[in-house]
């Protein structure tokens, strides 16, 4: 498979369209005759979840401003292990950390789950050089109900960058997890 011969415009095309590309530039991928429905859904999350819905997370490398310790590294927001997650040095505003995708992407959700409970302001921003980056979500968000917290977009992104402002008193800045979809 070197590209994708599918012209059906319907939801579940594109969903598989963007699922079959997500997987060719993975490294994952090694060029066969036919893929197997395992590899595919590498790419898939799993326990239903999300039904169909492509975690482009999976795909990327993390960088990030700081990190509390070496046991807090950003690639930590990515992974499969619920126990791990990034921490920045401390609970200043201003730290960041960063996702790139390795491949421009439409992306039209972001659930990211959060440390603690409490108030925290953040801001989402997507570029596609890792220079120019446009904001696509500011807000300030209450987490007593929910440590996940999910915005639908739509955009096209290679990287995207969390960056965290002021929390209320006793919160930790980081997060458990993203995943985009």
């Amino acid at each position: 498979v070197t590209s994708l011969n599918i012209h059906d415009e319907s939801l579940p095309a594109k969903a598989m369209k963007d699922a079959l590309k997500v997987y060719m530039n993975s490294e994952q991928f090694k060029p066969v005759h036919t893929i197997s429905k395992d590899q595919l859904s590498n790419l898939f999350i799993a326990k239903g979840d999300r039904k169909g819905k492509v975690d482009l997370a999976k795909l990327g490398v993390c960088t990030a401003d700081s990190v509390y310790s070496n046991d807090f590294s950003p690639e930590n927001a990515i992974s499969d292990n619920s126990s791990t997650y990034w921490k920045p040095l401390n609970d200043s505003p201003g730290h960041w950390w960063c996702i790139d995708l390795k491949a421009v992407y439409t992306i039209r959700e972001i659930e990211i789950e959060l440390l603690s409970k409490g108030t925290y302001y953040y801001n989402v921003s997507v570029s596609e050089d890792n220079h120019k980056f446009q904001m696509l979500i500011s807000k300030t968000i209450s987490t007593n109900k929910s440590l996940i917290i999910s915005d639908e977009v739509n955009t096209s992104a290679r990287y995207l960058k969390i960056t965290y402002g002021d929390v209320s008193k006793g919160v930790e800045v980081g997060h458990r997890r993203v995943r985009i979809f």
